[in-house]
């Protein structure tokens, strides 16, 4: 969680004060893997209809560019260095020194929907195996570093999907499909959303080809059909102990 429309999200986050957070992975019996984060604030858009309006004239306008459209990375980047001198060079130099991260997002597409009643942003990333999704999604954290340092905005609003992805990656194997969460590379360190994290439900959605075994958290809702699970954590849940983002699913 990131990443998401990088160029809006750091202002809406500060403009509305709960959000909930939607993470949807299914995954083919074939390991390919289909991965979406979305967070939607519509019914805060109810309470404060004028609320989307209130940011300001140059972010009106970025969202009178690309509102509702599905973006690839490098139309992100054309936004995010829009105001930027020379903005087509340092796109270009921000590819040719760094391949490798764009190709891990080739696959990548965001969009949002902002106006009076709907809020809602999103990214996906349609990836052809865990590996390759763990690439995409180390791509992102790496991505928005290098435009954060373009943009506060953009750097600030990467803690959002970053408390997750950045801090976990998948294994598919033998029928076992796992979320893991990776070692803190400094004792006591704990992810940071500039106190945002009382704003934010995080609901996951997992789901699968094949029917559901098991599943290792205890209150999980197995669907009827027992191939999907959703699970529901507080965001503070997470900030406190990143450890309860990770997961076993066994697959019959």
């Amino acid at each position: 969680m990131r990443k998401i429309s990088l160029l809006l999200l750091g202002i809406l986050l500060t403009t509305f004060q709960s959000c909930v957070m939607k993470e949807e992975i299914h995954v083919s019996k074939k390991g390919k893997v289909d991965y979406a984060f979305n967070i939607n604030f519509s019914e805060l858009l109810k309470v404060s209809p004028g609320a989307s309006k209130s940011m300001g004239k140059d972010i009106d306008n970025a969202i009178d560019f690309f509102n509702g459209q599905e973006l690839t990375i490098d139309q992100y980047l054309d936004i995010i260095l829009a105001k930027e001198d020379n903005a087509a060079f340092k796109k270009d130099s921000l590819k040719a020194a760094h391949p490798d991260i764009f190709a891990n997002l080739e696959n990548l597409r965001m969009q949002f929907t902002v106006n009076d009643s709907i809020g809602d942003i999103s990214f996906k990333i349609d990836s052809k195996d865990v590996t390759e999704l763990n690439n995409a999604l180390k791509g992102l954290e790496q991505i928005g570093k290098l435009t954060g340092k373009n943009d506060k905005a953009a750097k600030e609003s990467l803690s959002v999907n970053s408390v997750i992805s950045d801090k976990t990656y998948y294994e598919f194997k033998n029928n076992v499909f796992e979320r893991k969460v990776k070692p803190s590379n400094k004792e006591g360190e704990k992810p940071t959303m500039e106190g945002m994290e009382q704003m934010f439900t995080y609901v996951m959605v997992v789901s699968f080809d094949k029917k559901i075994k098991s599943v290792s958290y205890d209150d999980a809702k197995i669907s009827k059909d027992g191939k999907s699970f959703t699970k529901e954590i507080k965001m503070g849940d997470i900030i406190k102990d990143p450890s309860v983002l990770g997961y076993t699913v066994e697959l019959k």
